[in-house]
């Protein structure tokens, strides 16, 4: 199985509790509501940031990530590389996402524990 890591930034002009609320209340319910993500997607997590930072660790510039778990790769375009996705789930995206700064991590999970 195939895990697809999206780092999401949110917008500039959102506070984080605002990006939280409408990726979590509104863009979560939409996105896994899509015949295609039905179909496709295997498992949908989102990671949303808390805030908080330690002094000695450097805190990434993104404030959540998304976990979407596909059985294969070209599984990720029938999805994503839909008029669904373009229609539909991206203009949610652009409402509470900074798309141009998105980073997309293609993976194979190795569970060390748990």
């Amino acid at each position: 199985m195939l895990k697809l890591s999206i780092m999401v930034p949110r917008r500039a002009d959102l506070t984080l509790e605002e990006f939280r609320a409408h990726w979590k209340d509104i863009h979560g319910p939409l996105f896994s509501s899509q015949p295609e993500v039905i179909q496709y997607v295997r498992k949908y997590i989102q990671v949303h940031s808390t805030g908080q930072s330690l002094d000695q660790f450097p805190v990434a510039p993104f404030d959540g990530v998304a976990e979407i778990w596909f059985d294969k790769m070209e599984d990720i375009n029938k999805v994503f590389g839909t008029e669904n996705y373009l229609k539909t789930i991206a203009p949610d995206e652009a409402k509470f996402i900074d798309r141009d700064k998105i980073l997309w991590i293609y993976g194979d999970e190795n569970v060390v524990m748990g």
